[in-house]
């Protein structure tokens, strides 16, 4: 019986032995090769054998056909699944799996976020549509966030450790550039920032009940229970329990879900803003008082971590939020007498405010530091005098990742380190990059800023506490270089390209408050998008 065989297939034709012979004997010598590199090549280098597979894989992702549909919703639950695990769970602690690197729910709902992005994002051209217009609303930010993602990609180039810049930079473009469009993509649909607000408050909120008992024990509460399951590494649970007390105190510093007391001020610094901004949105008396509770217990675990960097934090916000709702209401209602007040008695207040902190000594030591500080204060400007020979004659940068090696600033216990992201940024990337990457945070800061004013809905309000956010992680990342908070602060900067799309574009705004978001298992109004995204988004 014959079978038709429609154009423009062809019949195929089944290899010969030869040919059979050839692809098996070329499997087996792969297979060879690739069991002697995983015994004989160091860890550090395994990645390399990676590189064919996932040249592979992306030769099969564009090849698939654009079937179309775009996968928001899924995205959005994994990308918030991510956010509160990132916060909640102690990055060090791992599942003790035979044969498998760390796996953490972090990772697991990042590693299913990425699949998710990058499976829709080769299939479907309204997905890659929808990207390009939800970051339109700022097309001249979008211009500096490229420039720096060129030069941070261009560095590469000099970089004498290419298989570690290579490795460092693939996860960034994950942590950082996937999260980002994400973020921004989600951010457009009205409702998902007041969830992101949500998560950020309750996961926060667990982090300090735990926090504050670990400072009351002056030990990490889990060191001692993990069951056999969890993993850690020696010298993580060494590191993690140390006081690490400044010289010449033996003030036992809260570091939270992080290992270092100082990672943990950092992303508390970040946290704050939305615990100030709830507590001042909240309309009943028991919410009121459970989240004035909890700005309260920020405020002292702040305190606790022994940190300078949480406690300019907490300046900023008290200083910096009365100054947004003024300059709102002022907006709003020019003959305002309150917000006229404040908005022109600013420059007094902040005046008082800087003598205090010059002349009142705790203050002072609190903020700017005393002699138990003098020791990280003189390492920085060392590590700084260090640098700038090396930058002249590198001023593209080392390459990322490499940096902090080059400086040759090394700690008491031989490790490379470097105290500022600023420094940080340029040694890996050169000069440029240290503008254009406090641009890439301080631009979204300042356009959330001028949107405030003209906010009317409790998601459009949350611009002010996400401004205040990413100011003070710009301001600590001049005395902090670690990557830990990359991600939420590439996650806010994505919510505020969102919001002001929203706002461009005229979205119809929810009419769910940010108390009512906070109530457990009160499902938020349906994702909705406006005529322009109906086309290019789909069903989403």
């Amino acid at each position: 019986m014959t079978s038709t065989i429609l154009e423009p297939y062809v019949t195929r034709t089944r290899p010969g032995p030869f040919r059979r012979a050839l692809f098996v004997s070329m499997l087996v010598f792969t297979a060879i090769i690739y069991g002697l590199m995983a015994v004989v090549m160091p860890i550090q280098l395994l990645v390399m054998m990676l590189t064919p597979i996932f040249v592979i894989i992306a030769i099969i992702l564009w090849m698939l056909p654009d079937i179309g549909g775009v996968q928001t919703a899924r995205m959005q639950s994994l990308l918030i699944a991510f956010l509160g695990f990132s916060i909640a769970w102690p990055n060090y602690l791992a599942f003790n799996l035979p044969g498998l690197p760390w796996v953490t729910p972090t990772r697991i709902a990042l590693f299913w976020l990425v699949a998710v992005f990058i499976l829709n994002f080769s299939t479907s051209r309204e997905l890659r549509d929808g990207l390009r217009d939800s970051v339109s609303a700022m097309p001249r930010y979008m211009k500096v966030f490229w420039l720096f993602w060129f030069i941070t990609t261009f560095s590469i180039v000099f970089s004498d450790q290419l298989t570690s810049s290579i490795n460092r930079y693939v996860n960034n473009q994950i942590y950082w550039t996937m999260i980002f469009f994400v973020a921004a993509l989600a951010a457009t649909y009205p409702g998902f920032v007041l969830r992101i607000a949500k998560v950020l408050l309750w996961s926060t909120i667990i982090v300090l009940i735990y926090s504050l008992y670990e400072a009351q024990s002056q030990r990490v509460i889990w060191i001692d229970h993990l069951p056999s399951f969890m993993k850690i590494d020696a010298e993580v649970i060494e590191k993690v329990m140390e006081t690490q007390a400044r010289a010449g105190t033996e003030g036992y510093r809260v570091r939270g879900p992080y290992i270092v007391a100082l990672y943990f001020s950092e992303f508390l610094a970040m946290a704050f803003p939305f615990f100030v901004h709830a507590t001042a949105q909240a309309r009943r008396v028991v919410p009121f008082l459970a989240l004035a509770a909890a700005t309260l217990g920020m405020i002292v675990l702040m305190y606790l971590t022994g940190a300078r960097s949480a406690m300019v934090g907490i300046v900023i916000v008290l200083a910096g939020y009365p100054l947004f709702i003024a300059v709102q209401q002022r907006a709003k209602k020019n003959r305002s007498i309150m917000g006229a007040a404040v908005v022109y008695g600013y420059p007094a207040i902040a005046a008082m405010l800087a003598l205090t902190v010059v002349f009142w000594r705790r203050a002072h030591v609190l903020i700017l530091g005393g002699g138990q500080h003098q020791g990280s204060s003189d390492a920085r400007a060392e590590q700084w005098a260090m640098s700038w020979s090396k930058l002249a004659s590198h001023p593209f940068g080392f390459g990322v990742a490499q940096g902090n090696e080059n400086v040759g600033y090394f700690a008491p216990g031989g490790k490379a380190t470097v105290d500022s992201y600023f420094l940080t940024v340029m040694m890996d990337s050169g000069f440029l990059a240290l503008p254009l990457f406090i641009l890439v945070f301080m631009v979204p800061a300042f356009v959330a800023f001028m949107y405030f004013r003209d906010a009317k809905n409790d998601e459009m309000k949350l611009l002010a506490p996400l401004s205040l956010a990413l100011i003070n992680f710009s301001v600590v990342k001049g005395v902090l270089s670690t990557e830990n908070t990359m991600p939420l602060a590439f996650i806010f900067v994505g919510c505020v390209v969102g919001l002001v799309w929203q706002k461009d574009h005229a979205t119809n705004a929810t009419e769910t408050t940010l108390e009512m978001a906070l109530v457990p298992g009160l499902p938020l109004p349906p994702r909705r998008s406006v005529p322009a995204l109906a086309g290019a988004l789909g069903k989403g």
